[in-house]
């Protein structure tokens, strides 16, 4: 699978939105992802736009998600990466 084909299903197992993503990323951000074990991985996450077509309430990660809808900028104030904010705030659809 293509990165953006990835994208789209990863969009779908966590928010259950079912669209395309756009080919190519808008940009990257890095976090650190903390392991069951308590280790640390460093990862670079690429970001894609998305046409959301439809969004479905029963997905794979439901039970653990909740999904709202917010204005880029109220958005990006949830965010705690900077990179991300920042990607949020500068994408131009």
């Amino acid at each position: 699978k293509t990165a953006a084909q990835t994208a789209a299903i990863e969009a779908f197992e966590e928010a259950g939105v079912i669209g395309k993503a756009k080919r190519d990323a808008v940009g990257q951000y890095r976090y650190t992802k903390l392991t069951n074990a308590g280790d640390e991985i460093r990862c670079v996450a690429e970001a894609y736009p998305m046409e959301v077509r439809k969004q479905l309430s029963d997905y794979p990660e439901c039970k653990n998600r909740k999904t709202r809808w917010l204005s880029p900028g109220k958005a990006a104030k949830r965010v705690d990466i900077d990179e991300l904010r920042d990607l949020i705030l500068s994408f131009q659809p």
